[in-house]
């Protein structure tokens, strides 16, 4: 049977959807590949048509979706006072309780930070690829001296954190507390950044 010209990327994408829904929500350990193709809506013969192993797969997990990295590249603001405001809304979304499930499923630094604490060579370098690209999002358009690289680099910490702590002690009190704590001082030390 011959199949039309984009069946190969539309099953390719089905299969990295399906990966990164089950993958953020059970763990890379906790979703084999039969699951994954099951959810995806092919058969485990598919998979090595578009990926080598699950390692494989779960780099291209890792590299597709940040949603960190998107909010951060819709920020239209072009003086410094306009990119620190919607900065500061970013993060505010960001980590927002209501958002917390959202994020989970969207955003790869919140979700994999133990996936590739974890993982071999290849799969830590995707995410410190991942994350580069989302602290150069963060620096672009701003000054970059050491401080206020390091004062970035210290929103980064506390926005990734901040995520991946709420999510795992969501539903106390704890996690509405962690989010608050970490976007006051994201938002304080926006507005150091600001002031100078």
């Amino acid at each position: 049977m011959r199949y039309k010209r984009d069946h190969k990327r539309k099953s390719r994408e089905k299969i990295l959807e399906a990966a990164d829904k089950r993958i953020k929500k059970q763990g890379v350990r906790n979703s084999s590949i039969d699951e994954i193709m099951l959810d995806a809506g092919l058969t485990r013969g598919t998979f090595y048509a578009h990926f080598k192993s699950k390692e494989h797969l779960l780099i291209e997990v890792i590299l597709s979706n940040t949603g960190l990295l998107k909010m951060l590249r819709d920020r239209q603001g072009e003086s410094e006072e306009e990119l620190v405001n919607q900065t500061i809304d970013v993060f505010r979304k960001y980590l927002d309780s209501a958002n917390r499930k959202t994020v989970g499923t969207t955003c790869t630094l919140a979700t994999m930070p133990l996936e590739s604490a974890r993982g071999n060579s290849k799969i830590r370098k995707a995410y410190t690829e991942r994350f580069n690209l989302v602290y150069d999002e963060l620096l672009a358009g701003r000054k970059t001296d050491e401080k206020s690289r390091h004062q970035l680099l210290r929103i980064l910490v506390l926005a990734i954190g901040g995520v991946t702590l709420s999510r795992a002690t969501d539903g106390s009190k704890i996690a509405d507390e962690i989010e608050k704590v970490c976007l006051s001082e994201i938002e304080s030390l926006l507005q150091k950044i600001r002031t100078r």
